[in-house]
């Protein structure tokens, strides 16, 4: 916890937060945003949006980390912040729930951990802190996160990084956590294609390098078909609407 901070961001002419947010994602936010100050609950708006926030490009789909949240109070978040009629799916075993709005969707997830039993298999995740949750993720650029507090305005806008993703986002580069993250998970490979196409970005050498240790070392047989076919589909859905998420 004492390596958490927030870190204003200044290299960034960054919008406000409501003009990149679907129109349709705007009113429940804003819900959830007050229902998480009642409840004590700390609500953070984490990798992908942040990333796009940051480089001033709309907002399709919301990433939220809840943190210091039980299963009931985090029910009562979810419930005040879209309703009951809201399409609601659970994820137990990933600690993760989504709710559809309109055509876009909010994902939440309470603070985990992963780890690999092997090279290509799916994560096993347990309870962790922001720290853990942040340093998981597949590139610096996506582990950037922005608390979502009730009121503000006039406070500097300010996200917590923790492994320099702001300076690897002002360099458009992608780089990976440590030399096995190509090992753990292949498919973050096709994922930096998808984003090194849609945002002009490259592999630092140290990740290049991951990949190719990755490679020379057969981790993609041990993906499953449908891994592979579920990445390569949002691979050529990015290419058939030019780009964008």
């Amino acid at each position: 916890a004492a390596r958490v901070r927030e870190v204003e961001v200044t290299e960034f002419a960054t919008p406000e937060l409501d003009v990149v947010i679907p129109d349709d994602l705007a009113n429940p936010l804003d819900r959830l945003r007050d229902a998480a100050s009642e409840l004590g609950i700390s609500l953070y708006l984490v990798g992908g949006p942040v990333r796009d926030w940051l480089l001033q490009r709309p907002l399709v789909d919301i990433d939220l980390l809840i943190a210091n949240g039980n299963p009931k109070s985090i029910a009562t978040l979810v419930r005040k912040g879209f309703g009951k009629d809201a399409k609601v799916r659970e994820h137990p075993q990933f600690g993760t729930m989504s709710v559809e709005v309109g055509e876009h969707r909010v994902d939440l997830a309470t603070l985990r951990k992963e780890t690999y039993a092997r090279p290509g298999a799916l994560p096993e995740v347990s309870p962790g802190t922001l720290e853990d949750d942040l340093n998981r993720r597949d590139f610096s650029v996506n582990s950037l996160a922005l608390p979502l507090r009730k009121g503000g305005g006039e406070e500097p806008i300010s996200v917590i990084d923790l492994s320099s993703g702001l300076a690897d986002l002002g360099e458009s580069t992608l780089r990976v956590f440590h030399p096995r993250s190509f090992h753990d998970d292949p498919t973050r490979a096709l994922r930096a294609a998808r984003l090194a196409a849609r945002l002009g970005f490259v592999l630092s050498r140290s990740a290049r390098s991951a990949l190719r240790d990755a490679l020379r070392d057969g981790a993609f047989g041990a993906v499953s078909g449908d891994r592979l076919r579920r990445e390569f589909i949002k691979l050529f859905t990015d290419c058939a609407v030019g780009g964008y998420p």
